[in-house]
């Protein structure tokens, strides 16, 4: 089932990940303050009462997003192909909407998974090279990857 994000799922998915996941889908914790915003641009899904995942697309700046998600393991391996699909869904329609013009992302080089999402969610990486020491609590280097218009 897919509910508008709360800030109660959001709780609940946590406890199934790790930090560095957290982290690297929370880059900038504007994303859960607004309830308003999670109802228009954030998404749960829930299999038999649990959320499985969350997602959405924080805005940064006028025009544009940064696309997170919070996948629990049990999500990504027996419900992966149909998180994508939605989320596949959900980036459409924000740039479509025109609410958005841009929507980047960024992943940390030690979840290459996350990576291979992000280019099956039609993202292109923007730093190739990556970007030392980005995300909050590691030295790891990360990757900018975006989809516009």
């Amino acid at each position: 089932m897919i509910l508008p994000c709360t800030r109660e799922h959001l709780l609940e998915i946590n406890e199934d990940l790790q930090q560095s996941q957290i982290d690297e889908a929370f880059d900038s914790r504007l994303l859960v303050t607004d309830e308003e915003w999670l109802n228009s641009w954030a998404r749960s899904v829930v299999v038999d009462g649990k959320v499985v995942a969350c997602m959405g697309i924080g805005p940064l700046w006028e025009g544009v997003g940064q696309a997170w998600a919070l996948i629990s393991r049990e999500g990504f391996e027996r419900h992966g192909v149909a998180i994508g699909r939605h989320a596949r869904r959900l980036l459409a329609m924000a740039l479509d909407d025109g609410y958005f013009n841009r929507i980047q992302a960024t992943a940390v080089e030690t979840h290459p998974r996350h990576r291979e999402w992000l280019r099956s969610m039609g993202f292109t990486c923007e730093t190739p090279n990556g970007m030392k020491c980005y995300a909050p609590h590691t030295h790891s280097t990360s990757f900018l990857y975006s989809r516009h218009n």
